[in-house]
């Protein structure tokens, strides 16, 4: 089977099946060498796990499902997170993301587009004051950077993914390299100056926080009905008394995971008076902030994530 790596052939020191390996896979000393092709030998579908070297490209491919996915070999690999890639506008992009804590190493410089999400903060629990419902968590900070440059390292860096803040409680920060994207402002924040991320709304005695260079301010309260957090894309709505709490403030896109645009770090919902939750729980690696309640304890928010892409 030429070329491929996944029927290996019978030489000594190639393990695999009995196959030939062809003009195209040799050994030499204990090593494999393939000869470049400028078409995959075989369909990527059924052949997982299998290589070959794209003479077009100076890329090795790999089989993963239907698709061959690619590592530039004409530079040192970087290695962390996630590993995918995708073509868009006729570019190529690797892309590593980070929805755990993780490390990043790269040998060499390279320009990189970053995308950091702070988690989310908390949604408000019901006051003791029971008429006074819980206000919406502030969303964590959306941070873009294009053309990052990231610095060879001869050890990796650390990629810190922020925490969802749970109830009341501010999300953790989102860090790599010298970017930080902080979380969003949990519901014990109330008044609090901005510090990148987004604000939490305001319960009826207090403020609302207000949201940072990332994010936005959160809505203030009416009697019992509170605000909603800040998102990324605008402000959290302010209450109307004896109708609704506060919606949260929209979310930002952004397509640097995937080649399409994905909405994150929306502001969680302030609740109205003893009224139930006033959302679902904001989803992982979405950075959204929690949602209040007026019966009970608010929602967490949702944790942050990194995204590093780079063209090859």
């Amino acid at each position: 089977m030429s070329g491929i790596v996944n029927k290996t052939g019978s030489s000594s020191g190639i393990v695999g099946t009995t196959e030939s390996a062809g003009t195209d896979l040799t050994e030499i000393s204990g090593h494999i060498k393939i000869t470049p092709q400028s078409s995959a030998p075989v369909t990527a579908s059924g052949n997982p796990g299998a290589l070959w070297v794209d003479s077009t490209k100076d890329w090795i491919r790999y089989a993963v499902g239907d698709k061959y996915m690619c590592i530039n070999i004409a530079d040192s690999a970087c290695s962390g997170g996630t590993l995918t890639s995708y073509e868009s506008g006729g570019i190529t992009y690797v892309v590593h993301s980070y929805l755990t804590t993780g490390t990043f190493f790269c040998p060499t410089d390279i320009p990189a587009d970053v995308l950091l999400v702070g988690g989310g903060g908390g949604g408000g629990n019901q006051h003791t004051s029971a008429s006074y419902a819980g206000p919406g968590g502030g969303a964590g900070a959306l941070l873009q950077s294009p053309a990052f440059t990231i610095s060879g390292q001869t050890e990796p860096y650390t990629v810190t993914v922020g925490a969802g803040g749970a109830a009341t409680v501010d999300g953790g920060d989102s860090i790599f390299s010298t970017l930080t994207a902080h979380g969003g402002y949990g519901t014990n924040n109330n008044g609090a100056s901005g510090n990148n991320g987004s604000g939490n709304g305001g319960y009826s005695w207090t403020n609302p926080s207000t949201g940072g260079t990332y994010g936005n301010s959160g809505g203030t309260a009416s009697s019992g009905y509170s605000g909603g957090g800040g998102g990324a894309g605008g402000v959290g709505a302010n209450a109307v008394n004896g109708v609704s709490g506060g919606a949260g403030g929209s979310g930002a896109t952004n397509d640097y995971r995937t080649g399409s645009n994905v909405t994150y770090a929306a502001g969680g919902n302030g609740a109205s008076s003893y009224g139930s939750v006033a959302g679902s729980v904001p989803s992982g690696n979405s950075g959204g902030g929690g949602h209040g309640s007026g019966n009970s304890v608010g929602t967490a928010g949702g944790s942050g994530i990194v995204v590093i892409r780079y063209a090859i």
